[in-house]
């Protein structure tokens, strides 16, 4: 099988994961404006509750599946019965959660008037296991889900803002948000028979793959908990008031960290390869690249959170949110360490086989996230909860790095090291920028306008000026790909 640009592979995925993001973002506002607060409370307190199950429902099987499947692709025998095996698994596992939900939704007195829209947002994860968009990133073939998700999401937008038009379409609303991805699932898995051909297969076989796959699971989990625990905490000491305020921040922050996150997802079936034909030298290329693209990303993209911290919140969430100003600049700095987290994870960890490593660093970091918000949160509020997540980012950081027997066996430091006064420079002059802008009294759009045009064209000139390779090869590829058009 021919290989395919992880560029390509890289942009394609950051376009359909922006373009779920944008969806979110697009029809919440637009549901808080057409649903009464109760109404759309209703659909939010079902989605919190659907989410529980769908941990559950998908265990690990997605980092597993990437990971092994990577390794056996191009043997079409072993690779239908590692699909069959795994598909059974998940499938089992989600059919057990969606019962269980049901049943909770109906014998639970909270739950009860809410068991319609609970058991529609239980659909979901049913249509995610049938999905099985992991067989996608194992054949790294992106350019078909990213086309079809345009398509599907943009039908499913249009017709929210036909058919969600009174408060009483509260349940109309719920459907269409989960009725996408049923479309999205129901023709990938008829997608992914061109690879492979398998179906469900009753043998105990399946049953092999459940031990290390709960090691991913309760990765997940400890994940879960400490993310979670951040808002669960606020609450509970300080009271909701704050647990809006820091939403807005976390809300953002979490949108900038998945978009990055995109870029070297597509990364890890190739990266299994390498360590699985024991090819150190092409594994290191391969992530020494990719990192060194982050790092070129990301020192920019936290600078301008920490410039624009203020008229970001302002444009998604509203003045009465202002408060989250500083919380989204202290997540700025968190999100450098919380990519590179992913990355040692994802890209070092589970293509080697130490995902016991993630999960102790997890585990670990989601203990010192809860112990820490005892004394942060009553003293500091919400920025104290940004505070205890910046640590817990650094922690896993620390400790990932620290398990390796060496980084500089998995990364070119002396590469990486070289992108790093161009990531700097970018990030600094973004900054003064926002600082210069902010001077002249523009109004909210306009100095997010002139700040991002100067910013980017500035960073820019620098790359260029530098004669920074990473950044003229990647403008090489686009211009030839435009005179070939």
């Amino acid at each position: 099988m021919p290989k395919k640009s992880l560029t390509l592979n890289a942009f394609l995925n950051m376009v359909k994961t922006g373009l779920l993001i944008a969806f979110q973002l697009i029809t919440f506002p637009y549901a808080s404006r057409i649903l009464s607060t109760n109404n759309l409370g209703k659909v939010d307190y079902a989605y919190s509750i659907s989410t529980y199950f769908a941990l559950f429902a998908q265990l690990g099987v997605v980092q597993y599946a990437v990971r092994e499947g990577a390794k056996i692709r191009n043997d079409k025998l072993k690779m239908r019965q590692f699909t069959s095996e795994i598909f059974t698994l998940n499938l089992l596992s989600s059919s057990i959660s969606f019962l269980l939900l049901v049943l909770s939704a109906l014998a639970v007195p909270k739950f009860q008037d809410h068991t319609l829209l609970i058991v529609i947002y239980g659909f979901s994860f049913v249509f995610t296991t049938l999905g099985i968009e992991w067989m996608n990133t194992i054949y790294e073939d992106f350019l078909y889900i990213t086309i079809r998700s345009i398509i599907i999401y943009a039908i499913s937008l249009v017709s929210i803002f036909v058919f969600v038009r009174k408060p009483e379409d509260y349940v109309i609303y719920t459907i269409l948000i989960v009725l996408p991805n049923f479309f999205v699932c129901i023709s990938n898995l008829i997608y992914c028979r061109k690879y492979v051909h398998f179906g469900i297969t009753l043998k105990k076989s399946v049953f092999r793959h459940l031990k290390p796959i709960l090691v991913f699971f309760s990765n997940t989990l400890a994940i879960s908990i400490y993310i979670s625990a951040d808002s669960t905490m606020i609450g509970w000491m300080i009271g909701t008031y704050y647990n809006g305020i820091y939403a807005v921040a976390v809300k953002v922050y979490s949108t900038v960290k998945t978009i990055l996150g995109a870029l070297y997802a597509v990364t890890i079936p190739r990266l299994t390869r390498a360590v699985d034909k024991n090819n150190m030298d092409e594994y290191r290329t391969i992530l020494t690249d990719i990192c060194s693209a982050i790092t070129l990303l990301i020192f920019p993209a936290a600078a301008g959170l920490i410039a624009l911290g203020r008229e970001v919140v302002l444009v998604v969430a509203g003045n009465e949110y202002v408060d989250g100003t500083r919380s989204l600049q202290i997540l700025a700095v968190a999100l450098i360490f919380a990519v590179w987290a992913g990355i040692l994870v994802n890209c070092i960890n589970i293509p080697t086989g130490r995902e016991k490593i993630s999960l102790r660093a997890t585990i670990i970091s989601a203990i010192a996230n809860i112990v820490l918000n005892l004394y942060f949160i009553p003293n500091f509020h919400q920025n104290g909860a940004a505070i205890t997540t910046l640590i817990s980012e650094i922690l896993v950081c620390v400790i990932c790095i620290v398990s390796l027997d060496g980084l500089s066996k998995y990364l070119d430091l002396k590469k990486l090291a070289g992108q790093l006064p161009y990531a700097l420079g970018g990030a600094l002059w973004i900054i003064l920028s926002g600082f210069v802008v902010k001077q002249m009294s523009f109004t909210l759009l306009p100095t997010l306008v002139i700040v991002m045009g100067i910013g980017g064209i500035g960073y820019a000139g620098i790359l260029i000026l530098g004669r920074n390779k990473y950044a003229l090869r990647y403008m090489g590829k686009l211009t030839h790909r435009k005179n070939n058009g």
